[in-house]
């Protein structure tokens, strides 16, 4: 069968070339710059053909998020989105800052934690261009609980039966230290391991 040609990239730092076929080559750039890229024939090495190379580094221009601004419960999350544009940008890895950390929390992934109340920014900035970046305003709040649900309102119980009741602060988001349970007649009933009733 035919030999393939052979590849040889004079600089593998710029750019790589591997044989995909008897005449093809698939070529990867790799950094900015000019490299050559020769084809030698198998059967004779003195038949060869030079390519020049030229690899160009593509900017990022902008980027976009899903929010400009965050109205977030302490303890409350939200992942930010975000987009680089163009999409065949070099590279595409961003940074994410808090200017008041105390308030809020951010991840290198974008996700986002409230602490306390008050305001802050997050920064996000492209790291191959750091001059290019978006800010999104945070608010945290305190959310008052204005009443508790529960799964049930009332309960029969035959003796050595057991239930559970399940609560709901409303807002479910609301900043509460923890629910008290209490029983009007334990000689009734009682609460075993926090949320059971036992008869």
């Amino acid at each position: 069968g035919k030999k393939n040609i052979l590849w040889n990239s004079q600089n593998t730092k710029i750019a790589t070339v591997q044989s995909s076929g008897v005449l093809t080559a698939n070529v990867k750039g790799v950094n900015s710059g000019t490299t050559t890229i020769v084809a030698t024939s198998p059967t004779d090495p003195n038949e060869k053909q030079a390519i020049e190379v030229v690899v160009k580094k593509v900017n990022v221009k902008s980027i976009t998020t899903n929010t400009t601004k965050l109205d977030l419960a302490i303890g409350e999350s939200f992942q930010i989105v975000t987009t680089v544009s163009p999409s065949d940008a070099t590279n595409q890895k961003l940074t994410y800052k808090i200017v008041k950390s105390g308030i809020a929390t951010v991840t290198s992934t974008g996700k986002v934690v409230g602490k306390k109340e008050g305001t802050t920014d997050i920064i996000i900035a492209s790291v191959q261009n750091p001059d290019i970046t978006k800010t999104i305003t945070v608010v945290v709040k305190e959310v008052p609980m204005t009443r508790i649900d529960t799964n049930v309102d009332e309960l029969t119980l035959r003796i050595g039966e057991k239930a559970e009741v399940i609560a709901t602060t409303v807002p479910e988001k609301s900043k509460y230290s923890g629910l008290t349970w209490t029983l009007k007649n334990s000689k009734i009933a009682t609460f075993k391991s926090g949320q059971y009733v036992e008869a």
